[in-house]
């Protein structure tokens, strides 16, 4: 084992490490200390600030580490990553913006179709770079359509990604009226588009320079790292573009996002902080499906596209490895909204000239990603009145894991499903009766519910087929089913403490979660024929 002490003089990750002969174990201690960046058969890539690498030398994993060098690059270097502050020179996405240029750009599409465009300010940078989204909607249909968030270039030094989300809003706008897939998601989809998420980390020396880009921000901070934890419930200081990230996503109801990296060429999706034997992920048919479609008509442009961890082209988040603090499980957990990681390019700092080349082989792929929005099931949830009701919309014995959607101050919702599906979906309010509905996918679903008990009721067909005992957590209470007189139920915290321990008078019983602090719990039942255990994790 080796290691050089790098005296660097501007901000940036601090090592380099590099893990060659490492096994499962070694891979899931290294992901919860460094910022991992590529893994092969062969070797793991990682990099570290100063805390991480002194958390990592703790686990006496063996190691190299280079040096991060900071010297002047070469002229080919150069070139190849060469900015340019002219704005129609810009326009033709075969040359990086210098950070004026990038926001000088979406001003221009914002003023040149200002009837359906807006820029949202999402916050500012450690050093008071902005974060923009450019909206793109067509009208009167902010109120009644999906938002889908697509973002770029967390990591400073993966550039890829921002030019392509550059050409994505150019393409969207001039293409508007002639090309059906387009018309359709301008007319009937809220797109939000944050080409550049990491603007200190892009611009590290300079408004006008990419050859220094580094992954971390300027609080040497590796931000797809540093977002809140499923069960990670510790108050603590976010960076200020992860925190920024993370208020605009609670002001959105957003649908569906994206988040694109490059290191290599992949379709990810959740969990990331978690094996799927661990925590369930219910919508996963739904996932490979919609990133299977996403590498086929990728790999017409290019066959050998997006095969550099896989055949496949997609892969569980946590099969590839684990990573705690990431994005993609905030969005999913915390926010309901389906979101991937897509790996554009194996290059991190991609070559100007290969910027057409990864444009042919991804746009047709970025629309189809952004129509899959519409697929699926909405609706509204109302009163007897005609008021909108802040409603959790459930498919019984289905979701878990914070799988169901909410409906937003409208009282709307969406839920992005497997197409030909028939499927109970249920509506729960507070201080309202229950009201299910049975529906095949796609379909739009619209609850007038009235008041009464809010309760879980089932809606299979035939109960006789119901499981000996089902467990069911949704709005803050815990419902067991059993076709037996239950025995007993115990509520265990993830310290193995017993918080609740009781013998159900009834088939059904309701327990409520209310007074229950966030974390993780278990709840162990029986019936004398059957046995169950449940995770599920609250938040507040």
């Amino acid at each position: 084992m080796f290691f050089s002490v790098l005296p660097l003089n501007i901000h940036a990750q601090d090592y380099k490490i590099i893990i060659e002969n490492f096994s499962k174990s070694d891979l899931e201690k290294a992901a919860s200390t460094l910022s991992i960046d590529k893994v092969s058969p062969e070797k793991i890539i990682a990099f570290a600030n100063e805390r991480e690498f002194s958390a990592f030398q703790a686990l006496k994993i063996p190691f190299s580490c280079e040096k991060i060098r900071k010297e002047k690059l070469s002229k080919k270097i150069d070139d190849a990553l060469r900015t340019s502050d002219d704005l129609e020179a810009v326009k033709n996405f075969d040359i990086y913006p210098s950070y004026q240029a990038y926001v000088d750009l979406l001003n221009y599409y914002n003023t040149e179709y200002h009837d359906i465009t807006d820029i949202e300010e999402i916050g500012l940078s450690v050093e008071n770079r902005k974060l923009l989204a450019l909206k793109i909607f067509g009208g009167n249909q902010e109120t009644t359509c999906p938002k889908v968030f697509l973002t770029s270039t967390m990591h400073g030094d993966e550039v890829c990604g921002f030019v392509l989300m550059l050409r994505l809003i150019d393409y969207l706008l001039t293409n508007k009226d002639s090309n059906e897939k387009v018309k359709k998601i301008v007319e009937n989809i809220v797109l939000y588009i944050n080409p550049l998420a990491n603007p200190d980390g892009t611009y590290s020396s300079s408004n006008g320079d990419l050859s220094q880009s580094t992954r971390y921000n300027a609080n040497n901070e590796d931000l797809n790292r540093d977002f809140m934890t499923i069960g990670g419930f510790e108050k603590r200081e976010f960076q200020p573009e992860t925190a920024a990230m993370q208020e605009f996503a609670k002001k959105h109801h957003f649908t569906l996002s994206a988040n694109f990296h490059a290191g290599d060429e992949v379709v990810n999706f959740p969990w990331d902080c978690f094996y799927e034997n661990e925590f369930e992920l219910p919508d996963k048919e739904w996932f490979v499906e919609v990133s299977k479609q996403y590498v086929d008509s990728a790999r017409l442009s290019d066959k050998d596209y997006l095969k550099s961890v896989n055949q496949e082209g997609y892969v569980f988040g946590s099969e590839w490895y684990k990573v705690s603090g990431g994005r993609q499980d905030y969005m999913m957990y915390f926010r309901r909204c389906r979101e991937f990681t897509i790996e554009f390019s194996n290059s991190k700092l991609l070559d100007r000239e290969r910027l057409e080349e990864y444009w042919q082989k991804n746009y047709v792929s970025l629309l189809n990603f952004i129509l899959s929005a519409l697929d699926g099931f909405k609706g509204t949830v109302t009163n007897s009145a005609g008021e909108p009701l802040k409603a959790q919309i459930v498919i019984p014995y289905y979701d878990k894991n914070n799988s169901s959607v909410f409906t937003d101050e409208n009282g709307i919702f969406f839920r992005p499903f497997l197409k030909d599906k028939k499927i109970n979906v249920c509506a729960f309010s507070d201080g309202y009766q229950t009201e299910c509905q049975e529906i095949t996918t796609p379909n739009e679903i619209n609850f007038v519910l009235k008041e009464g008990e809010n309760d879980i009721v089932s809606t299979e067909k035939n109960p006789t087929q119901m499981p000996q005992i089902r467990i069911f957590y949704a709005d803050n209470f815990l419902t067991i089913e059993s076709k037996e007189k239950l025995k007993n139920v115990k509520i265990i915290s993830v310290d193995g403490k017993v918080l609740l321990e009781k013998m159900p008078e009834n088939l059904t019983t309701k327990i409520p979660l209310h007074n229950y602090k966030s974390g993780i719990y278990v709840v162990k039942t029986e019936n004398g024929f059957n046995t169950k255990t449940f995770k599920f994790v609250i938040t507040k």
